[in-house]
């Protein structure tokens, strides 16, 4: 029961601090940084359409498709549909 409590906080607390981020990239970046660390490697899978992480992250699905790409240009990350390989991890930080 504890550990439910944990986990559900943590997600709260994470989006809490994500939404906070003023720049658009930055909030990816958060979000990206708090799946990352639960899934403790380099595919990330995002639970939600494009729309509403767009929404999760209180932007514009053009804003998130174009923040993805210059993300993808500066060979930080790949993405297809579902997945997120992170190629250079250091960004989260």
């Amino acid at each position: 029961m504890f550990n439910i409590f944990f986990e559900t906080t943590k997600v709260v607390i994470d989006r809490t601090i994500c939404n906070s981020e003023p720049n658009s990239r930055n909030r990816i970046i958060m979000y990206l940084k708090s799946l990352y660390m639960l899934e403790k490697g380099d595919r990330i899978t995002v639970p939600l359409t494009r729309k509403d992480l767009a929404d999760h992250l209180r932007m514009d699905t053009s804003t998130l498709m174009r923040e993805l790409k210059a993300l993808k240009n500066m060979g930080l990350i790949e993405y297809d549909r579902k997945n997120i390989f992170i190629k250079d991890a250091s960004f989260l930080s």
